[in-house]
């Protein structure tokens, strides 16, 4: 077809060179915008050939999601212990690190010091790095406690299981409170929970008799209490009033329930 337009041209530019960009405009100008629908129904074409796939592709089933989750914590893990090995302690780096946490966070920075007075294992203290990250991690027992702050915001303290000489994955840390929350209604002492995530206790006063009662072996009931906790935290979102009130008394039961029970 474009060779019969050029020779079109040829002709009528050679009988009459005006004519030529007449001849030529009254082409082209037919052939772009051809294109042009051409060009806008592929694309049309695409997108819904994308669309319908969206639509039939199946959702990742529960299976395929902890196979993800599970793969995700171990790809965590590696690097954790690929750090660790290159990272050496700064020991001398330690109160400049609790005294950042204290600005914001002055109970878990006393609490910190506790540890470390009563002989804690100081196994990562950096900071700061990169975008104003603190860290700090206190093992004690079988149990290792991070204190991090990161851009300016610091964390509540967390605290996982020891692995050999490394540090824990970071996916693998647990909110302080609920350690001292689990510890508290597993040996009946009467701590308030309002709401799932009233963490307000008091980590200097019962801070280490939570850690010493999970390195006794009652590290299952943290899980039970965390399993309990994170099921609320994943059916709170768009519930208000009466629905989230019943929700919350729910969860706070179950939590209850949780670091109430034994083991079998």
């Amino acid at each position: 077809m474009i060779g019969e337009v050029v020779s079109a041209l040829t002709v009528v530019g050679a009988d009459d060179p005006p004519g030529l960009a007449v001849a030529a405009i009254s082409i082209l100008v037919p052939l772009a915008v051809l294109a042009v629908v051409l060009i806008g129904a592929g694309a049309w074409r695409s997108w819904r050939r994308r669309l319908e796939r969206r639509r039939v592709s199946p959702p990742a089933s529960a299976a395929e999601r902890a196979r993800s989750a599970r793969q995700q914590k171990e790809d965590m893990r590696q690097l954790d212990e690929a750090f660790a090995k290159v990272v050496q302690p700064d020991l001398e780096n330690v109160p400049s690190v609790i005294e950042y946490v204290s600005r914001q966070q002055p109970e878990v920075a006393q609490f910190a010091q506790l540890l470390l007075d009563d002989g804690g294992r100081v196994l990562t203290s950096w900071g700061p790095k990169q975008m104003a990250v603190w860290h700090l991690e206190i093992q004690r027992g079988n149990w290792v406690v991070l204190l991090r702050s990161e851009r300016g915001f610091t964390d509540p303290a967390t605290v996982a299981r020891a692995v050999n000489d490394s540090s824990p994955s970071f996916n693998d840390y647990f909110h302080m409170g609920l350690a001292v929350f689990a510890w508290a209604r597993a040996n009946e002492v009467p701590f308030r929970l309002d709401e799932p995530d009233d963490f307000d206790h008091d980590l200097v006063e019962y801070g280490r008799h939570a850690l010493d009662w999970l390195d006794e072996g009652n590290g299952d009931a943290l899980d039970r209490v965390y399993g309990a906790w994170i099921e609320y935290r994943h059916n709170y979102w768009g519930l208000e009033d009466e629905a989230l009130r019943t929700l919350q008394a729910e969860s706070v039961s179950a939590m209850e329930d949780a670091a109430a029970a034994r083991s079998a």
